[in-house]
C-alpha cells in the first residue's frame, strides 16, 4: 500500500507539471502568436512603404530621361542655330567684301550699322568672332590655309589676312578662322 501511495502522489506531481507545462505553452504560443500578428502588420507596413518608394524612384528616373531628353533637342537645337549663324557669318563677310570693293558709301554704312548691331547681339548670346589680321597665330582658333613670306621680323607667325572668321561660343571653339599666315 504504501508504493500505491507514492505512486499516486507521483502521478499527481506528474500531472501538475504536466499542466504547469502546458499553461506555460499556452501562455508562450499565445505571445508567439500576438507577436506573429504584430510582425505581419509591420511587414504589410513596411512592404507599402518600399512599393510607395519604388513607384517615387520610378516617376523619378520618368523625370529624369524626360529631362534628359529635353536636354539633347535642346543641345541640337543649338547647334543647329549655331551653324545657322556660321552661314550667316560667311554671307556677310562676302557681302562686306563686295560692299568694300564696289558697294557705295551709303551701302557701307547700312551695312557697319547692321554689322555693329549684329556684334552686339552676338555677345549677348555669347558668341565671338575669332581671326583678325595682325593677331598671332594660334592653332586652336586658326585654321592657316596658307603661309606667305613676312616683310617684317615682327609680321612673323601673325596672321595675314582672314579668310574667314572663326566662332567661339561660351568659349568653345565651334568653327577656327581661316587664314593666311606669315612664315616664321
Amino acid at each position: 500500500m504504501i508504493f500505491g501511495k507514492k505512486r499516486k502522489e507521483k502521478d499527481r506531481e506528474k500531472e501538475a507539471w504536466d499542466e504547469a507545462l502546458n499553461l506555460c505553452t499556452e501562455k508562450i504560443l499565445d505571445a508567439f502568436r500576438e507577436d506573429m500578428q504584430k510582425n505581419q502588420k509591420d511587414i504589410k507596413r513596411l512592404s507599402q512603404t518600399v512599393e510607395d518608394f519604388l513607384d517615387e524612384l520610378q516617376e523619378e528616373q520618368e523625370r529624369a530621361q524626360e529631362e534628359k531628353e529635353r536636354q539633347r533637342e535642346t543641345s541640337e537645337r543649338e547647334g543647329k542655330l549655331l551653324e545657322l549663324v556660321q552661314l550667316y557669318q560667311e554671307q556677310m563677310e562676302l557681302l562686306e567684301q563686295w560692299i568694300y570693293k564696289d558697294g557705295s558709301a551709303s551701302w557701307r554704312q547700312q551695312y557697319d550699322m547692321l554689322k555693329g548691331r549684329i556684334e552686339t547681339e552676338k555677345s549677348i548670346c555669347s558668341i565671338e568672332s575669332v581671326g583678325s589680321a595682325g593677331e598671332y597665330v594660334d592653332y586652336r582658333l586658326h585654321e592657316v590655309v596658307e603661309a606667305v613670306g613676312a616683310d617684317t621680323d615682327g609680321q612673323e607667325g601673325t596672321v595675314a589676312q582672314v579668310y574667314c572668321q572663326g566662332m567661339l561660343y561660351h568659349g568653345q571653339v565651334m568653327k577656327k578662322a581661316k587664314v593666311q599666315a606669315y612664315k616664321r
